[in-house]
């Protein structure tokens, strides 16, 4: 793959989104290498250049899926926020920012897990173990729950939270879904993830 990786930053991206596209919408066995190099705009030929066949590929994405979402993502989390709401902004905006990169990671990787986990080699399924609890800890991981209201579990309130959260996302991801994301007003959309936010807040938290 080496070589793959010489190609201008511009194309690898672009071969990278058609393919987690392609592999996301149709999974492994319906997914096709003529549909790939359409979405991607390239020549078959380059693709098996750089990819030795379709399982190739696909190992290759889980790879990168794996990498990116550690790299990309969890690692711009900042975890010493301690205020919840705080931190489930941060992880908002970082999670739209990939988002926007990679439309098609995550819904990628979510449907290996679930439709074809035995093409995962052992060492990729143990990576994913790890993101997993990556995740909870930058959600849930020193949250100072002093923050909250007396007569309110701070954990049920905060998974309660993290419901209506990820309610949120995937009503936005289904709007989203067939948009160009280069054309879409973010700021719009922050502005009313804030409003929500501070409903949330205000609800949960004392007072002042």
């Amino acid at each position: 793959m080496e070589s793959f990786h010489h190609l201008p930053d511009e194309k690898q991206q672009r071969i990278v989104n058609a393919a987690l596209k392609v592999f996301a919408e149709y999974g492994y066995d319906k997914a096709s290498t003529n549909k790939i190099v359409a979405e991607a705009g390239i020549g078959k030929g380059m693709l098996f250049y750089y990819f030795k066949n379709k399982a190739a590929l696909f190992t290759y994405l889980i790879d990168f899926a794996i990498e990116k979402i550690k790299t990309g993502y969890l690692d711009e989390i900042d975890v010493s926020e301690r205020d919840f709401f705080k931190r489930a902004i941060d992880l908002t905006v970082e999670k739209s920012r990939f988002f926007k990169a990679y439309p098609d990671l995550s819904t990628f990787l979510n449907k290996v897990i679930l439709d074809t986990p035995d093409r995962m080699s052992a060492d990729q399924q143990r990576q994913i173990a790890d993101l997993t609890e990556s995740t909870q800890k930058a959600v849930y991981e020193n949250i100072d729950e002093s923050l909250f209201r007396d007569d309110i579990d701070p954990k049920k309130a905060i998974q309660l939270i993290q419901w209506v959260l990820a309610g949120y996302e995937k009503s936005l991801t289904e709007q989203l879904k067939h948009q160009d994301l280069q054309r879409i007003d973010f700021d719009m959309l922050f502005d009313e993830f804030y409003d929500y936010m501070d409903v949330l807040k205000t609800s949960f938290y004392k007072k002042g």
